[in-house]
């Protein structure tokens, strides 16, 4: 049985450091595919990247997370964001959003329970790639966990604990 469990959130709210604590565990993981496709586009020196193209950066960003999905195996296996996450980022920003997404968000289903890991100003940071300010995270945080919700998922909050305590809690709560 596949069991596909999402950890989602706004940007430099702790969820790769989980995701790498978990594939030190041995668990099978996803990691975030959106810095890999801003970091290949910035290289490449193209407009497809969130603040210069976001329609076609989700598209590309949708994609490869359908791709990840479809890629899963018996037991379980975590994802650093979902399909989902991509949605809720347009739906923000008010970009269109595909009809046929809609259907794959409701046929391609993931673990019932969705971890959310909140807003935190003390790990918060930003960078080359992670451009969002603490307001445009907590907006996104608003948007990630209505987007879950309204999909049919239970949100489950990770608390704001070290990184062990994080995964133990994600872990328990499987």
């Amino acid at each position: 049985m596949k069991t596909r469990i999402v950890i989602s959130g706004g940007p430099a709210t702790g969820k790769t450091s989980i995701i790498y604590a978990l594939s030190e565990l041995g668990h099978r993981c996803y990691h975030e595919i959106s810095r890999e496709i801003i970091s290949t586009q910035l290289a490449k020196g193209t407009d497809v990247v969130p603040w210069q193209n976001l329609q076609t950066f989700s598209e590309l960003v949708f994609k490869e997370r359908l791709a990840q999905f479809e890629s899963a195996i018996d037991g379980h296996q975590f994802y650093d964001r979902s399909v989902i996450d991509t949605v809720a980022y347009m739906r923000k920003d008010g970009l269109h959003i595909p009809a046929e997404w809609q259907a794959i968000i409701a046929e391609k289903r993931y673990s019932p329970k969705v971890f959310i890991t909140p807003p935190w100003h003390q790990i918060f940071n930003n960078d080359h790639e992670r451009r969002e300010s603490w307001e445009q995270l907590l907006h996104i945080h608003e948007y990630l966990v209505s987007g879950y919700e309204e999909a049919g998922y239970v949100v489950a909050e990770v608390p704001k604990l070290p990184v062990a305590e994080r995964v133990e809690f994600i872990l328990k709560n499987v």
